[in-house]
C-alpha cells in the first residue's frame, strides 16, 4: 500500500494551490487530499482543476465566474465538481475551464474571445456541452488551452479550435474571435498540441507555430532542428516559449528567455517535464525534481528572483509520480510505501522550509451545482 502526498508552492491569492488562501506559499505545503489519487492537474488564472485515477474531476480557488464548474460561490481546498460523468481531459484558461469525456466537451466559465464555443454572443456559462462536438465516430486524444483559446486534438490527427484568434494562433484560416470549434488548417496527422499565450504549436512531421511567438519562425522541420519524432516524449509551452522534451532527457526549448525560460545547459536528464506560465519543473533520470524560469510568487525557491541555474528542489523522500505548474504556482505528487512513512514524516520535519498548513476544520468535500 502507498501513502500519496501533494505538496505545493507560489501564487494562492485565490486558493488555487488547494491550500487555504489569502497569501502566496514560499515553501512546501502539503495539499489535503483525504483519499484523492491525482492523475493530472492544469492550471488557469486563479483556479486549478485536478482528474484523478477514476475519472473524477476536482477544483479549486477562484469560482466567481464558474470556472470551477459550479455556482458556489467559494470554498478551501480541492472539492469535487461535476459529478456523473467518467473525465478523460481537463485544460484550465485564464478565466474558463474545458473538461472532456472520450467523445463529448463541456466549458464553464467566462470567456469574451469565444473561449467556452458555444456560439457568438455567449461569453459565461457554467458547465455547458459544447452541441455536436466531436462529430459522431471521432474520439478526442487531446485538450489544451492557452490563456484565452483552446485546440482540441482528434484521434484521425485533425485540430480543432475555438476562442481568440486575433493573432493567428488557431492557424492560417482563422481568425478573430472563434465561438464554436472550427476546423483548422494544419498539416495533417498531427501527433501532438500546445497552447500559450497568443500561440500555438503542432508537432506532425513539422515542428508548426500558429500566431506570435518571437523570433520563431512558423514553420520549423523537424530534420533541421536535428530532431526526430519518435524521439521527442512530450510537448509543452508556456506563455512564451515551446519545450520539447527528448527521450534521452535534453529540453529543446524555442522561445524568449528574459525571465530565466530557457533550461539551463548543466540540467541532469529528465523523465518528465511541467511548463506553466514562464517557469518549469522537471523530474530528473535520478528521480529528484529540478526547477527553473520566472519566481515572484516562490513558485520555485523562497527567494523570489528568477531562477537560471540548476535548482534541486528539498522534498520529502518518496517516488516522484508526477510534478504540475500553473500561473507562478507548482505542485509535486509523491507516494511512499507503509515501510517508509515513518522516514518521511521525519523528513518533513526536518526540512527547514517546508510550510506546515494548520487546516483547522477544513475538510475534503463534494459540491454540487
Amino acid at each position: 500500500m502507498c501513502n500519496k502526498i501533494l505538496f505545493a508552492r507560489g501564487a494562492n491569492g485565490q486558493g488555487q494551490l488547494g491550500l487555504p488562501s489569502g497569501v502566496d506559499v514560499y515553501h512546501l505545503a502539503q495539499v489535503m487530499l483525504d483519499g484523492i489519487c491525482p492523475m493530472f492537474l492544469s492550471a488557469g488564472g486563479n483556479h486549478t482543476l485536478m482528474l484523478d485515477s477514476t475519472g473524477c474531476l476536482f477544483a479549486a480557488g477562484d469560482n466567481t465566474l464558474g470556472q470551477c464548474g459550479n455556482n458556489v460561490g467559494k470554498w478551501e481546498g480541492f472539492a469535487q465538481v461535476a459529478q456523473g460523468q467518467c473525465w478523460t481531459a481537463i485544460a484550465a484558461g485564464w478565466e474558463f475551464s474545458v473538461f472532456a469525456t472520450e467523445n463529448a466537451v463541456w466549458t464553464s466559465g467566462h470567456g469574451k474571445y469565444g473561449e467556452l464555443g458555444l456560439g457568438e454572443g455567449i461569453f459565461h456559462a457554467v458547465m455547458q456541452r459544447i452541441p455536436g462536438f466531436p462529430s459522431k465516430n471521432k474520439k478526442i486524444s487531446q485538450l489544451c488551452a492557452g490563456v484565452y483559446h483552446v485546440i482540441c486534438l482528434l484521434d484521425n490527427g485533425e485540430c480543432w479550435g475555438w476562442g481568440d484568434a486575433r493573432h493567428g494562433e488557431l492557424g492560417p484560416d482563422l481568425s478573430g474571435c472563434v465561438y464554436m470549434p472550427t476546423k483548422m488548417c494544419v498539416p495533417s496527422n498531427v501527433r501532438a498540441v500546445a497552447c500559450g499565450r497568443g500561440f500555438s504549436v503542432t508537432l506532425s512531421m513539422t515542428l508548426d507555430v500558429w500566431g506570435r511567438l518571437r523570433g520563431i519562425p512558423y514553420s520549423l522541420k523537424l530534420s533541421e532542428m536535428k530532431i526526430e519524432l519518435n524521439d521527442i516524449l512530450s510537448l509543452n509551452a508556456s506563455w512564451s516559449a515551446v519545450f520539447i522534451l527528448m527521450k534521452r532527457g535534453n529540453v529543446v526549448m524555442l522561445g524568449r528567455d528574459d525571465l530565466a525560460q530557457r533550461c539551463p545547459a548543466e540540467m541532469p536528464p529528465l523523465k518528465m517535464l511541467a511548463v506553466g506560465s514562464e517557469h518549469c519543473l522537471g523530474i530528473g533520470v535520478d528521480g529528484k525534481v529540478y526547477g527553473w524560469g520566472w519566481n515572484e510568487h516562490g513558485n520555485v525557491r523562497e527567494d523570489k528572483k528568477d531562477v537560471r541555474e540548476v535548482y534541486l528542489l528539498e522534498i520529502p523522500k518518496g517516488n516522484v509520480r508526477f510534478v504540475a505548474a500553473g500561473c507562478g504556482t507548482s505542485w509535486i505528487y509523491i507516494e511512499t510505501s507503509n515501510k517508509a512513512v515513518n522516514e518521511t514524516e521525519n523528513t518533513i520535519a526536518n526540512i527547514k522550509h517546508l510550510t506546515m498548513i494548520d487546516y483547522g476544520t477544513m475538510r475534503f468535500k463534494k459540491i454540487s451545482a
